[in-house]
């Protein structure tokens, strides 16, 4: 069995108002389409807890149906 292995990168987290993810919102449900779980690697965020920061992106993920796993 072989795993079905996608990585996405986005350099910045809020648009110009200050959303977290909404400016690419559009662009994460097509991606995601499909999925049920991603792995989601903390350390990029500044001065946020690791937890706290998954935390962030599982809210924003959920209404998507994603859940979010932190590795860390």
């Amino acid at each position: 069995m072989t795993a079905d292995l996608r990585l996405l990168l986005l350099s910045n987290s809020r648009d110009p108002q200050g959303r977290y993810l909404h400016h690419c919102r559009d662009a994460l449900a097509e991606r995601l389409r499909g999925v049920r779980r991603v792995a989601f690697v903390p350390y990029a965020g500044v001065g946020v807890p690791w937890d706290a920061y998954a935390a962030r992106v599982a809210e924003a993920l959920a209404p998507l149906g994603v859940a979010v796993d932190a590795v860390h």
